[in-house]
């Protein structure tokens, strides 16, 4: 048996070699193969994330046992482009579906999504569970490709005890609310808990935001309500000032993104 198998083995070995003349002599090129399943993780996940996210998770991870692992991790998923296969599924319900399951597999990684005909569902689900960094751009582009947006919830975590009095202490930093104010002229219902925006900021969302029915401001320290924003604000039907109590979750709506039929 042994004897058996070291034949078959010198006998591939030579179905791998070549001579530059037929004779001996020449240049031995030997085939070698490698086992793709005895990979890292990490190396392999490098190699996915050049496949479309869709086929990921429809093929390779059903491929082999080292492969499937290796698509469980996050690594495969900071960047999501599942654009094409939404268009080509055009079923609302099984893409909302598939793009919670695919976000979910990122592990708060996620840096990159781009999707079609997902619902408010889907969109509030993923802008309140892994959009935690988001910036000034971010928003500007739920903005601009928004249009129909009418209400935002953009509440920052709030500051542990220790740490309030360093965040009062912060610059104030205006990008927020004037991206606000720029792009969502339409909002009925903002709240932007805890955002650094000064005065200035809220004066440009009470001048571009003229819909305004519901307006949440609490721990924008920064905010003065100097002038005339006190009246302005107060004129709101819904206002909370800088300094109310603390966020009451229980009273705000479970989704933090709306389109134009939402009321």
């Amino acid at each position: 048996m042994e004897r058996e198998a070291k034949r078959r083995k010198k006998n591939e070995l030579k179905a791998c070699c070549s001579d530059g003349d037929g004779g001996g002599g020449g240049v031995v090129v030997v085939e070698e193969r490698r086992c793709w399943e005895d990979m890292n993780r990490e190396i392999l996940s490098l190699i996915f994330v050049r496949i479309p996210s869709d086929e990921i998770a429809r093929a390779v991870a059903f491929v082999c046992r080292s492969w499937r692992d290796a698509v469980a991790e996050p690594y495969c998923w900071s960047h999501i482009d599942v654009e094409e296969w939404c268009r080509r599924c055009n079923e609302p319900g099984v893409i909302d579906y598939a793009v919670r399951k695919i976000v979910r597999r990122s592990g708060g990684i996620l840096r990159c999504l781009s999707a079609y005909k997902l619902s408010d569902f889907s969109f509030s689900f993923i802008a309140q569970s892994y959009c935690m960094k988001i910036t000034w751009e971010g928003l500007e582009a739920f903005g601009k490709n928004c249009k129909s947006l009418i209400k935002l919830r953009r509440n920052i975590p709030p500051p542990d005890f220790n740490s309030v009095l360093a965040s009062i202490a912060r610059e104030a930093d205006e990008y927020e609310a004037i991206t606000v104010a720029d792009t969502m002229p339409g909002l009925i219902h903002l709240e932007l808990g805890y955002g650094l925006f000064s005065d200035n900021g809220l004066d440009a969302i009470l001048a571009k935001c003229r819909a305004l029915c519901h307006l949440d401001i609490r721990g924008c320290w920064n905010v003065r309500m100097k002038g005339d924003l006190e009246d302005r604000c107060s004129r709101i039907k819904e206002f909370r000032s800088p300094w109310d109590d603390e966020l009451d979750n229980a009273t705000s709506s479970d989704s933090d993104f709306h389109g134009g039929n939402e009321a």
